[in-house]
């Protein structure tokens, strides 16, 4: 036996740990030697972008179609751009690329002409004042394959689509001449109301994954659907990567736009755990389309003009409940909705307005942009067939843009309506871009202080925007017609008294423009592709699920 307090050799190897070998990407990126310790790189000259020569194998067709470049006018003047030709015969076009601090950039690395390339984004670039060297710090991008590889070994690479990313807090200090090309990754926040338009081969990330740590946040999966199963916008095909769908069909998400709700749902697990409207239950004085449109995406209550329509009664009810605003909007007596029992069929936008007495309203709106407004939010996975106009993001941003155009309407924002104070916006625009254009012509200063009494009461009239100015501009003129004789200078006096009132003006217009919401008029060519478009994808007609948080239609 050993001695006591000694370990024998087989126990001292027992607890000894593991020595794994820390992994860092740089291993696997092109290098020179001499990567610069942290006192070196302090005494570095900093840098703002970097330019190189990138070869890249040469499209012969494409290249000689387009002419010396497949971007003529980066070039400028000079062709910078050249053929190199291999010992192997390969041709490469070797042309100049500029990285910038920030941008997102493709490295060197074994896995460049698959899904698998390293990309990283650009913090900071230095130049070695010894030698002139250029050296660039990186925060990289991992792929699944790399979370599986290095950091989590459970961690299943299908819950990632082939150019997706997990940005992270893990970096090196590489050498410049590793950078093939500039690059951009997409930032999909899936509760965002606006995402990024993602293409099968578009770099996107929506994690991020702290290396040292073990931690991806947020996990796949954990901010979707009741199902808790990651959505994946373009699955890996032709791979040996299982996916636990892959042999099912692909299944649509819906979306609830709501200011607190905003996720995404299965359609079979809202089926599966009946979050479906039974009408044998409940009824609707507004259609599917009304109760889709009064989901408000900027809110979690839903649009004030629709909310009665859009609210469930049970069919026992003798009576149904209209909000005073729908009352005063149209004009009518309390008695005109309220003493209404539940229609036998809901009604349609169409006929709701009409019976409010504001359909002059959306008049000015193209019918498939109402339309559109009364789709639900939804998005399916897989590339979508040639000339669909569809992608993995889902419809989310046009159908939300189509309500608030809608809801702007049907609350008074209308160019001839005045009743509600957002219709008076137009006005108030069309007033301050009369004032520029007189200020351009010189209507309002270009004049010397010899300008007559009726010039300066034009330029007061056309200088009161909003009507709280014209006490003040009386002021102003009674004060120099009374100096007007007690100096000589009052001719200067005027023109400097202009150049203020001048500056009063532009700091009067700014603060307009930044109290000033404005909307993107309808185009309705768009609007009516879209539809065209859209009619096509019969997977779109769906139960009328309910949001399993809110209950509003989607």
């Amino acid at each position: 036996m050993p001695p006591p307090g000694k370990a024998t050799v087989q126990q001292r190897r027992r607890r000894r740990p593991l020595n794994l070998k820390k992994y860092s990407k740089r291993e696997r990126v092109q290098q020179l030697e001499g990567v610069p310790t942290e006192t070196e790189w302090n005494a570095m000259k900093r840098l703002g972008s970097f330019t190189i020569d990138v070869q890249e194998k040469l499209d012969e067709e494409n290249y000689y179609d387009t002419g010396s470049s497949s971007d003529p006018d980066d070039s400028g003047d000079t062709d910078t751009t050249s053929i190199v030709t291999t010992g192997t015969g390969t041709k490469l076009i070797s042309r100049p690329v500029t990285f910038c601090k920030g941008n997102d950039a493709r490295l060197f690395s074994v896995d460049d002409d698959t899904e698998n390339a390293w990309i990283g984004r650009i913090r900071q670039i230095r130049r070695d004042l010894t030698d002139d060297k250029v050296w660039v710090k990186v925060y990289w991008y991992y792929s699944g394959f790399d979370i599986k590889q290095t950091l989590l070994r459970k961690f299943n690479p299908a819950d990632f689509s082939p150019y997706e990313r997990a940005a992270s807090d893990d970096c090196d200090i590489v050498s410049a001449r590793s950078f093939l090309g500039v690059v951009y990754v997409h930032d999909y926040d899936e509760h965002r109301l606006d995402p990024p338009d993602i293409e099968p081969d578009t770099f996107f990330t929506r994690t991020y994954i702290q290396p040292q740590k073990k931690i991806i946040e947020p996990k796949p999966g954990t901010e979707t659907c009741l199902c808790r199963q990651a959505y994946i916008p373009y699955p890996w095909q032709g791979s040996s990567i299982a996916s636990p769908k892959d042999d099912a069909a692909p299944d649509s998400m819906h979306f609830c736009p709501r200011e607190n709700c905003r996720t995404w749902y299965h359609t079979s697990c809202l089926m599966k755990y009946g979050r479906v409207d039974d009408f044998n239950v409940t009824c609707y004085e507004g259609d599917r389309g009304v109760r889709l449109l009064a989901v408000n995406p900027d809110s979690d209550l839903d649009c004030a003009v629709l909310s009665s329509f859009s609210r469930p009664h049970d069919l026992d009810d003798s009576t149904s409940e209209t909000s005073e605003l729908n009352r005063s909007l149209s004009g009518t007596p309390a008695t005109t909705f309220s003493t209404l029992a539940p229609p036998l069929s809901p009604l349609s936008l169409s006929e709701i307005i009409e019976q409010m007495a504001v359909s002059y309203r959306i008049a000015h709106l193209p019918s498939s942009l109402v339309r559109l407004a009364q789709s639900p939010i939804v998005r399916r996975p897989g590339i979508p067939p040639p000339d669909s106009g569809w992608s993995a993001v889902g419809n989310v941003k046009e159908v939300v843009l189509a309500r608030r155009f809608v809801y702007a309407a049907l609350e008074g924002f209308h160019p001839e309506n005045g009743e509600h104070p957002a219709g008076q916006m137009e006005e108030r625009m069309r007033d301050m871009e009369s004032l520029l254009e007189a200020m351009e012509r010189g209507e309002i200063w270009a004049f010397d202080g010899e300008a007559g009494e009726h010039e300066r009461e034009d330029m007061d009239v056309m200088m009161d925007v909003d009507g709280e100015g014209e006490e003040h501009m009386n002021e102003e003129r009674e004060a120099g017609n009374g100096n007007s004789h007690a100096s000589g200078n009052a001719g200067a006096g005027a023109i400097v008294d202009d150049k203020e009132r001048r500056l009063q003006i532009l700091e009067k217009l700014c603060v307009e423009l930044t109290e000033t919401i404005l909307l993107a008029s309808p185009y309705q060519p768009y609007w009516e592709r879209r539809e065209h478009e859209l009619e096509t994808e019969m997977w779109m007609n769906t139960p009328p699920l309910v949001c399993p948080n809110c209950r509003g239609a989607i």
